[in-house]
């Protein structure tokens, strides 16, 4: 048994909702739990393979698939891409990627939902590194490459995702060698990764929902009875948090020479992120 592909980022670039598509698809098993993360935080990783494996529920004759964002959190995980290798060398990997800075926005979004977050934007997302260098994609992404081959990575863009989502899906279909008629395209359903609308009861939601047992139990309890609780329960972000144009053309400046080293990677132009920014790298 051997995993066959993963998603492996980035953070907050709709990775959740081309999980969720994937794991739909009738050649393809996927993992029971959302972002194992086994590669990145296991230690002795080798020695505990079976109890990753445990984590999917097998239909001979389909692909086995995960995902985890943090499999490229790079350099805060620097072993991740040989482990990776180690554990299968023919494993195909796919990245989709957002506009670098609504990535940090999105992020920080996020974090202040759950908490983790407190600081003013000119503050938190230059102290902390992680909101940069999580957007530097051609940092992220390159180990990867340079490991496994560009033919075993298939970058997509979170933009062209949401426009055409059919189209995407076929790009991956092909890349994984399965049929791309498989896949359920539901229209009520946005690609979008936001962090606007979420819920502060989020983690606790979390649990429930991946919990088994919980889930039964749930299930039970009449639709509307549900929508009352989360109601009178969650408190909503409704609108996005206050970035300043200014600190998003810091970040902007931060992060432009990564662009153009992705456009290298790529082979093409990324017009659709420069459109809101001046372009000082060239």
């Amino acid at each position: 048994m051997v995993v066959n592909f993963m998603i492996i980022g980035a953070q907050k670039c709709g990775t959740t909702d081309l999980a969720d598509r994937l794991s739909r698809h009738r050649e393809i098993s996927f993992c029971s739990v959302k972002e194992p993360g086994f590669f990145h935080k296991t230690p002795r990783w080798e020695d505990r393979i079976a109890t990753y494996h445990a984590l999917f529920p097998h239909t001979p004759g389909t692909l086995l698939g995960e995902g985890s964002t943090m499999y490229s959190a790079f350099p805060e995980y620097r072993d991740t891409p040989h482990r990776l290798h180690r554990y299968n060398p023919e494993l195909k990997l796919i990245y989709i990627m957002r506009q670098p800075v609504d990535r940090i926005v999105s992020h920080y979004a996020h974090r202040l939902g759950h908490k983790r977050a407190c600081l003013a934007p000119e503050q938190e997302l230059f102290q902390d590194p992680t909101y940069v260098n999580r957007s530097r994609y051609a940092l992220q992404v390159r180990p990867f490459l340079e490991l496994f081959g560009a033919e075993q990575v298939l970058l997509l863009l979170f933009e062209e995702y949401i426009a055409d989502p059919d189209t995407t899906m076929e790009r991956v279909a092909r890349f994984l060698g399965v049929s791309p008629e498989g896949f359920s395209f539901e229209t009520e359903r946005s690609p979008a990764n936001p962090s606007v609308g979420q819920t502060r009861w989020g983690p606790v939601m979390r649990k429930i929902t991946r919990n088994r047992h919980l889930r039964k139990i749930g299930a039970a309890v009449p639709l509307a009875a549900r929508d009352r609780l989360r109601r009178a329960v969650g408190v909503t972000l409704r609108e996005k948090p206050a970035v300043s144009e200014e600190v998003k053309h810091d970040l902007w400046r931060l992060l432009e020479d990564d662009v153009a080293a992705l456009e290298g990677l790529m082979g093409r132009e990324l017009a659709i992120w420069r459109k809101n920014y001046p372009d000082t790298s060239r």
